[in-house]
């Protein structure tokens, strides 16, 4: 069906609700393969994405989440995603299909359990939450405790929208186990925690590769506070340096996590700071780059070709590890996926 002859019945939006670059970015692949005009198209971001990426003509709708604290932030989601539905319905639209992460956040949970409007749920990758068992509730009286209350706010900031927001209580993280999805999108089905519909390969990127033997490194920091204590995060954090003092011989770039600290400057070495530049799987193939140091972050459990990935984790048994099921699923994921392993007592 023709873009024009789509736009002439009109009514369909497609909505995507993405939570990171990670989930942008396959929102982006996905759009590629709808024969729908640009106007039916709807992106709700809850970050600062790269605009350049989406079509003119699409709806394009930015919340910097995090940057409200945690009493007001969900009624700041909540006033901003009404206010979108608002547009949706006048436009005319009579169905909805929905691509979301997650339905932890009121727009995701929305579209998932209460709008009458959609008739089509898929499923976005958002990462390492989708290889592993990612347990909705934390672990923990404190993190239980902090879960109600974030909960408590959501339902909040939804009734005071005229909304209404579903609690989760068990099952993974995206609640696959529940049959929501009509489809679930990812780049490697190996390991994914896949609905009953299964899993769809996402349409393979459209990449130049700089031609010649990739050479250099990324440095991919991370926030571990989950993780580890102080202690061990410092040892993490120090093998860390040693790893990239090794490789400083070729061209060292650093990127910060987008939630966290900046450490461009721990390393004492001639780093470029790339960390408000592209996501790093775009950077790996912008900068012909034949490495990557980290510790779990979503680059280093896919395989490409020439690119050796490094994951610095600490040993299984090792003092000071906060989430020991996680880190032994970690353990198995990037085992699994081709990464080494340097291990940290």
């Amino acid at each position: 069906m023709s873009r024009a002859l789509y736009h002439f019945m009109g009514q369909v939006a497609h909505v995507f609700v993405c939570y990171g670059s990670v989930s942008l970015d396959a929102a982006v692949r996905v759009m590629g393969t709808l024969e729908v005009p640009f106007s039916n198209l709807y992106f709700l971001l809850f970050f600062g994405g790269d605009r350049a990426r989406l079509p003119a003509g699409a709806h394009v709708y930015e919340l910097e989440a995090r940057r409200y604290s945690e009493w007001t932030r969900s009624f700041r989601i909540a006033r901003w995603y009404r206010d979108i539905l608002a547009d949706i319905e006048a436009q005319g639209t009579t169905e909805i299909v929905a691509y979301v992460a997650h339905p932890f956040e009121l727009p995701g949970n929305d579209l998932i359990y209460s709008n009458g409007l959609v008739k089509r749920r898929e499923l976005l990758p958002d990462g390492l939450v989708n290889y592993i068992s990612a347990p909705v509730v934390p672990s923990g009286l404190i993190g239980r405790a902090r879960y109600a209350a974030r909960v408590a706010l959501r339902i909040l900031g939804a009734r005071g929208s005229g909304l209404h927001y579903r609690v989760l209580w068990r099952g993974q993280i995206t609640q696959v186990q529940e049959d929501l999805y009509d489809r679930a999108w990812c780049d490697v089905a190996e390991g994914f925690y896949a609905p009953p519909c299964g899993t769809t390969l996402l349409p393979i990127h459209s990449r130049q590769t700089r031609a010649g033997v990739p050479r250099g490194t990324l440095l991919l920091d991370q926030e571990l506070r989950e993780l580890a204590n102080e202690d061990l995060e410092w040892k993490l954090r120090r093998r860390f340096v040693e790893i990239a003092a090794e490789f400083a011989n070729e061209p060292l770039f650093y990127k910060g996590h987008p939630r966290g600290q900046n450490r461009a400057t721990a390393f004492s070495l001639e780093v470029r700071d790339v960390s408000r530049e592209s996501r790093a799987e775009d950077l790996l193939d912008a900068l012909a780059l034949g490495r990557l140091v980290g510790f779990y972050s979503t680059p280093l459990l896919f395989p490409q070709d020439g690119l050796e990935r490094i994951a610095i984790l600490p040993e299984l048994g090792a003092a000071g590890v906060r989430k020991p099921e996680l880190l032994k699923q970690l353990h198995a994921v990037l085992t699994n996926g081709g990464a080494k392993i340097v291990k940290v007592r």
